[in-house]
């Protein structure tokens, strides 16, 4: 038996509980927003559709194709020119410069090609969480430019690159909120119950991925797939905590601490989507990883621990505990 008073529990369950939910706005510093744009520009670099995609027309209309014509991209010399001003965008980006000029290419290009892609009787969603992020930082970029004044139009200030991060995190959460809600009503809020039907789902994208590229074998995770089935349980007790945790992701704008919690969390249950069902979210991962986990800060506090004179600053809370 424990000589504590039970009393002096509660007090460290609520100590505990605090130091994860209490609300701390991001400070987030310059250094810190141009990494984040550093490797989410990298991230971009890797979207293959402007200088790949030679669509000429639009069979099927998705989205803003019903009132615009986008068969103009499928243009070699468009392509080409576009995809020059693309990589030109994404170094002004990491660059910090002229921010609502730049993103606003970004995104013109980004939805239109996506909107072509998406009309021709398909509609894909790789892309879209990436689209996304960078609309939401337009936005952010064209709110901090009507509070600071059109002198701001080149050079942001540290407070509109919070804005941009924090906007940001509110459309990743958003996203997944959607999803989650979008299960509910699919499966009529059954989708907990039903997950052990996961098993088929992991048949069928076996057996799509092989009859695509004709490599790897039918039978494939297949024993994955029939111990979800033949063990109901196992599959809700595996599957199911997908439901809650995308349901809560916006208590991971609560603070850096939950914010990381929850993206190394969510990465996980991406990368075991990812061996059951060969279904990448690698650029789901990537995002929850830069603007959720934030390695650098995390690395740059502990360096300051130990090496104060380090000319990095962080967030004004963590350097008082140092």
């Amino acid at each position: 038996m424990s000589d504590a008073p039970a009393s002096t529990r509660p007090a460290l369950w609520r100590r505990a509980a605090s130091w994860l939910f209490r609300r701390e706005p991001f400070e987030v510093r310059a250094w810190e927003g141009f990494v984040m744009r550093l490797l989410f520009a990298v991230l971009v670099l890797r979207e293959s559709f402007p200088p790949f995609l030679k669509f000429t027309t639009q069979p099927k209309p998705n989205g803003l194709a019903h009132w615009f014509d986008f068969t103009f991209l499928g243009d070699p010399s468009t392509c080409h020119a576009l995809w020059v001003g693309w990589n030109v965008a994404l170094v002004l980006y990491v660059l910090g410069l002229a921010m609502p000029l730049t993103l606003g290419y970004l995104v013109f290009c980004s939805v239109s090609y996506g909107t072509l892609g998406n009309s021709q009787g398909w509609v894909g969603h790789t892309f879209q969480g990436v689209t996304l992020v960078i609309v939401a930082q337009w936005f952010a970029s064209l709110w901090s430019l009507v509070r600071c004044g059109w002198k701001r139009l080149l050079f942001s200030p540290e407070r509109a690159v919070r804005l941009e991060v924090y906007w940001t995190q509110q459309m990743l959460v958003a996203a997944y909120t959607v999803s989650a809600v979008s299960k509910l009503i699919g499966s009529r809020g059954r989708w907990m119950w039903e997950t052990p039907l996961f098993g088929l789902q992991i048949r069928k994208s076996t057996e799509q991925d092989y009859y695509n590229s004709l490599t790897g074998s039918l039978t494939e995770n297949q024993g994955l797939a029939q111990a979800l089935i033949d063990h109901p349980w196992l599959a809700r007790l595996v599957i199911s905590p997908a439901l809650p945790l995308e349901l809560c992701f916006c208590l991971a704008l609560l603070n850096r601490r939950i914010a990381a919690v929850y993206g190394l969390l969510i990465i996980f249950f991406h990368t075991m989507v990812t061996e059951m069902m060969r279904l990448g979210f690698a650029y789901n991962k990537q995002m929850l990883f830069i603007f959720f986990c934030n390695a650098p800060f995390w690395i740059v506090v502990l360096v300051r621990r130990f090496k104060p004179e380090f000319p990095l600053v962080v967030d004004a809370r963590y350097e008082a505990r140092r």
